[in-house]
């Protein structure tokens, strides 16, 4: 079992640049004692030509460093989007772990421009030897990569909360 969110403790955050601000925030979701991130699955929505969504809910995959063994590993979720389909499992290689991300995102068009999808694709950032980039992009060939976000040196990451927008919301 997990500590409650309030003894959760981090000696440093992650956060991507905003580049959309929709939807409201998800409780934060961490990993148990000693375990940290090591793989993802991306909730995506299929494209289509009106009310994109794009990425809709992101679940990491936490477990010990060195383990590859996914009998041992925990799956932890935030607030999830209900459009889209779950896409494979993304591991790092070797039982390493996830040191960083970067979201893809749509252009903030406005409220009374074209639909905005938000976040469309995101990659996660494997430590190592050699960095390793894992990603899941969906079917969407637009967005800007918002920059590497990165662990301090020898910090992995040990959790996440995600903003989703409700269903059929303006803009969405």
């Amino acid at each position: 079992m997990g500590m409650p969110d309030e003894f959760f403790l981090a000696d440093s955050y992650l956060e991507s640049p905003r580049i959309t601000d929709y939807g409201i925030w998800g409780p934060l979701a961490h990993c148990e004692a000693g375990t940290f991130v090591k793989g993802m699955i991306l909730k995506i929505q299929k494209y289509q030509a009106a009310d994109e969504s794009a990425l809709n809910a992101i679940r990491l995959l936490c477990g010990t460093h060195g383990s590859t063994n996914l009998r041992h590993m925990k799956k932890i979720s935030s607030l999830e989007g209900g459009e889209g389909d779950w896409r494979d499992l993304k591991m790092c290689d070797g039982g390493e772990l996830g040191i960083g991300f970067e979201l893809r995102s749509d252009v903030d068009r406005g409220p009374n421009q074209e639909e905005t999808a938000g976040a469309v694709g995101l990659r996660l950032i494997c430590g190592g030897a050699r960095r390793e980039v894992i990603e899941d992009l969906g079917p969407y060939p637009w967005g800007s990569w918002t920059g590497p976000q990165v662990c301090p040196k020898d910090k992995a990451i040990c959790g996440f909360r995600t903003q989703v927008e409700e269903a059929g919301a303006a803009g969405n």
